[in-house]
């Protein structure tokens, strides 16, 4: 008889432990799957890797300021000035200088061909952008439009028989400079499908000249965001 309620309290005890099991993982398999164990493996040598990164930047900003503290600080500042120029060249906002190609573009003066319009012979705004646009496509690295430095916000829009490049209104001849391997420039211009030669097979004047020295001045106005702002945290 003892024997028996014995056997019967270990089953019982056996039971009440797989209920509570089965309760705590709310019916869920107790076992793992391998696949789970490398996700998570995976997932944990991620973040690892991640952690490494951090503080390897953390090392490198105390590096700096170590540097910037000390007599070699200079260095540091001397790095910090050619970043800074670097930024201010791309940004469009510093006057260069460089080989490259000045256009000259202007109303046509010949009779209108079979077939075409007066408009074809003058010059409008997306003439321009077409022409800004050709030579970005070949490489330049700044262009200005009578002056005026073309940045990433620069608009040109037709204003009646005038241009406004950049808020400013400018009537023709249209001379735009541009800063890259001339040979490159002039030959997507003027060359098999050139939007150059296009203009002068309607009879618009257009004129490109290569020359081994252009000086482009820097946008020269305040940017001003409205609705653009910083992202701050995370």
């Amino acid at each position: 008889m003892k024997k028996i309620l014995g056997v019967a309290a270990l089953c019982f005890l056996v039971g009440a432990g797989i209920m509570i099991q089965a309760k705590m993982t709310d019916g869920e398999r107790l076992y793992v799957s391998q696949k789970t164990v490398d996700d998570y493996k995976a997932q944990i040598q991620a973040e690892k890797e991640a952690l490494s990164e951090v503080e390897e930047l953390i090392s490198q900003a105390e590096n700096n300021l170590t540097l910037y503290n000390k007599e070699d600080g200079k260095k540091l500042q001397k790095a910090l000035k050619s970043d800074l120029l670097k930024n201010r060249m791309f940004a469009g906002t510093k006057t260069v200088h460089g080989e490259g190609v000045v256009i000259t573009v202007d109303d046509g003066t010949g009779p209108v061909k079979n077939g075409s319009e007066i408009n074809s012979l003058l010059v409008h705004d997306n003439d321009i952008l077409r022409i800004i646009n050709e030579l970005k496509a070949a490489g330049a690295e700044a262009i200005s439009v009578n002056g005026q430095r073309i940045i990433e916000t620069t608009s040109v829009s037709c204003a009646g028989y005038t241009v406004r490049i950049n808020g400013t209104t400018y009537a023709r001849p249209f001379v735009i400079c541009a800063i890259g391997d001339s040979t490159k420039l002039t030959d997507r211009l003027i060359g098999a499908y050139g939007y150059g030669k296009e203009l002068q097979e309607w009879g618009v004047q257009f004129k490109i000249q290569s020359t081994s020295g252009i000086e482009i001045a820097g946008y020269d106005k305040t940017p001003y965001f409205l609705y653009m702002k910083e992202q701050k945290g995370d």
